[in-house]
């Protein structure tokens, strides 16, 4: 199990279960001595280690003292929690009073206050607890809650949030496990994953937050670690939303979570889920584990090691699967096809009225409706995707348009009650890399209404 991996000068990134020994990014699996001998036993899993500008490297040891690596002389009193390096140069920890800050070079520290609030909970022992966005923000998630620090003179004005049951627009879970910029937009949203509330997209203008959870395609509701992806601008048409330049980009998190990885596109809000099938270490990761490395490469923790990979590496299957209707079920007694024109049967029988479109007439008694269908691509398709769309004109001719209901991996779907009309209904399949296809198929069917309810 690995937790807290943080990355040093040159490359080489450095474990928490081993703080011994140093990996090149680039051959992970070799392992170096480090150049400093570090007073860290294996047992005291809450230290957290940080680089300065100048590549030394320090540690906050159980949240009691830091210390420079190599010289355990030069150690401080230390009540605080995580580390950070920020973009001015000096360290960061956290504590129930505030924001403790190091300068490295002057070895001068200095508390900045906030109000009191809740202690943190002992289950978040292993957690970083700090990050600094682009902008030099910093963001607090060691406490119920999430507390935004923007830099103001020589400290930081607070603004604090938190779940509200009566607020829909308000953070979805007060237990914040993992946040990050916004690969697109970094300036105005922030991400946020939670232990249970799933992934959150606060909007810094509004101060409002928009939830994504297993109903949107997320694999689990918690969110361990988030790392964004903006990959290489491609001279063919994106599905992302244009740039300022007139050209359209993709935004990705990766996401890790209790049931696999998930790489989430931002401006779709879809979802693309990976589990051990496709090579994770296991489909469950660690808190506080994962990390970017500077030459891109992409590193998750979990409960039986690491995955790694750099996301401009990974294939994707770009096929556009055809979908298929595949089982009918009028009133529980599956359909089949009419075998010629003319055929007489108190049962309905489908006839085919284009490549993709089937046809059906129903009683009104025959009002119970269920549809199985499958995307046409075995790359895996337990990874398929389906959404589909009821039209339904009713006995005066209007028109009741239906949006498209979005199914996730369910490939069936069940209709009950339906009153007299005539209905169209639609379906898309995507195939495990979520492209979706071009076409739908399509069952038109009539039911009709009893000869007393019909006009002459």
């Amino acid at each position: 199990s690995q937790r807290m991996i943080a990355e040093g000068p040159g490359g080489y990134l450095y474990l928490q279960s081993d703080y011994e020994k140093r990996y090149p990014s680039s051959r992970f699996r070799e392992a170096l001595p480090t150049p400093w001998a570090i007073p860290i036993s294996k047992t005291e899993r809450k230290t957290v280690i940080a680089f300065d500008r100048q590549g030394n490297g320090w540690a906050n040891k159980d949240a009691d003292s830091l210390f420079l690596l190599g010289t355990p002389s030069r150690r401080y009193p230390w009540k605080a929690m995580g580390l950070i390096t920020c973009k001015n140069g000096k360290l960061l920890s956290v504590s129930e009073e505030g924001l403790l800050q190091f300068d490295p070079v002057t070895e001068q520290r200095r508390l900045i206050p906030f109000s009191r609030i809740q202690e943190p909970s002992p289950s978040f022992i292993y957690s970083q607890f700090l990050y600094e966005d682009p902008a030099g923000t910093v963001w607090i998630f060691a406490f119920e809650g999430l507390i935004e620090a923007f830099p103001a003179g020589d400290g930081y004005h607070f603004r604090y949030f938190k779940n509200n049951p009566a607020d829909y627009n308000s953070l979805s879970h007060n237990t914040v496990l993992c946040v990050a910029a916004d690969p697109l937009d970094p300036t105005r949203y922030l991400w946020v994953g939670t232990k249970g509330g799933g992934l959150n997209r606060l909007d810094r203008q509004t101060g409002t937050f928009q939830h994504n959870k297993t109903g949107q395609g997320l694999p689990d509701n918690v969110v361990y670690g988030i790392l964004p992806s903006l990959p290489p601008a491609s001279p063919t048409k994106s599905r992302g939303r244009p740039s300022q330049g007139g050209e359209a980009r993709d935004g990705y998190l990766w996401l890790s979570t209790n049931r696999g990885l998930c790489r989430f596109h931002v401006r779709e809000e879809t979802a693309r889920n990976f589990t051990v099938a496709d090579g994770l270490q296991d489909n469950e990761f660690n808190q506080s584990s994962y990390l970017k490395t500077t030459s891109g490469h992409m590193i998750f923790g979990g409960v039986n090691g690491l995955t790694v990979f750099h996301p401009d590496s990974l294939q994707f299957n770009e096929r556009r699967p055809l979908t298929a209707i595949t089982h009918i079920r009028v009133n529980n007694h599956l359909t089949g096809f009419r075998a010629r024109e003319g055929t007489d049967s108190d049962f309905p029988l489908l006839e085919k009225a284009g490549l993709q479109t089937l046809r059906l007439d129903l009683t009104h008694r025959q009002n119970l409706v269920s549809l199985e269908f499958a995307a046409l691509d075995f790359s895996n398709p337990a990874q398929n995707q389906y959404r589909y769309q009821l039209l339904r004109s009713g006995t005066f001719g209007q028109n009741e348009q239906e949006a498209w209901v979005e199914l996730g991996y369910k490939n069936s779907v069940q209709f009950a009650n339906l009153q007299p009309g005539n209905y169209t209904f639609k379906v898309l399949g995507s195939n495990n890399d979520g492209a979706w296809s071009e076409r739908p198929a399509v069952l038109e069917f009539t039911i009709h209404p009893p000869w007393w309810a019909s006009w002459w």
